[in-house]
């Protein structure tokens, strides 16, 4: 009965850090694209894009 339910907490354990590990890479994700189209609204972007142009996802639907 030991074995089973250990099974069980390290699978409640695994699926939690699972949860933790892509909630944090998420917000990472969200920061790091938040900071790219802070700089190319500031005109800091360099690469393809100009500077006057943002890298909103949404920019084309909001007419901008």
């Amino acid at each position: 009965m030991t074995d089973y339910w250990s099974i069980v907490a390290m699978t409640v354990l695994i699926t939690i850090a699972s949860g933790v590990l892509l909630w944090g890479i998420d917000l990472c994700c969200r920061h790091e694209v938040a900071m790219l189209e802070q700089r190319a609204r500031n005109g800091e972007a360099n690469g393809l894009r100009g500077g006057n142009q943002g890298l909103s996802f949404h920019e084309r639907e909001n007419g901008r």
